[in-house]
């Protein structure tokens, strides 16, 4: 069984201030957590992406901005989605299961961006590709939620 990398490097231009990610310095093994970049950060890293990753969305994610898991599921051949609440806010993950894995919470490891889906009680308030736990953050702040 091949597991998928949960990191990717991200594209410069989702490198900002305030971005989650994790970094390596020069002729280190271990890679460095970093929840807030800083403008000297964001700088070094531009000069070497290939010593930063991310993690890509995953329950655990989610669940660390204070969203339950809730118990339905949905599940289809290669796809299964997942259902968070918090308060009246529902955040759905739609992920896409690789052929040869399949896993019980359905959420890590995988290596395509998460399709999301957030809504209140009475309407869709977001439906697109989340990356990572920042991506999520934002759109939460910007639908008025964070």
């Amino acid at each position: 069984m091949t597991l998928t990398s949960k990191y990717y490097t991200p594209e410069l231009s989702e490198l900002h201030v305030g971005f989650a990610c994790e970094y390596q310095e020069p002729d280190e093994v271990e890679w460095t957590q970093d929840t807030s970049l800083a403008v000297r950060d964001v700088a070094y890293l531009m000069a070497y992406p290939e010593r930063v990753r991310v993690k890509h969305l995953d329950q655990e994610d989610i669940e660390s901005l204070g969203f339950e898991k809730d118990l339905k599921e949905v599940a289809g051949m290669n796809w299964r989605m997942i259902s968070f609440q918090k308060g009246e806010l529902t955040v759905d993950l739609f992920v896409e299961l690789p052929k040869d894995l399949i896993r019980g919470d359905g959420t890590n490891g995988y290596v395509k961006p998460q399709t999301v889906r957030i809504e209140d009680s009475c309407r869709v308030l977001f439906n697109g590709i989340l990356k990572n736990k920042s991506e999520l953050k934002k759109i939460l702040k910007q639908i008025g939620y964070e």
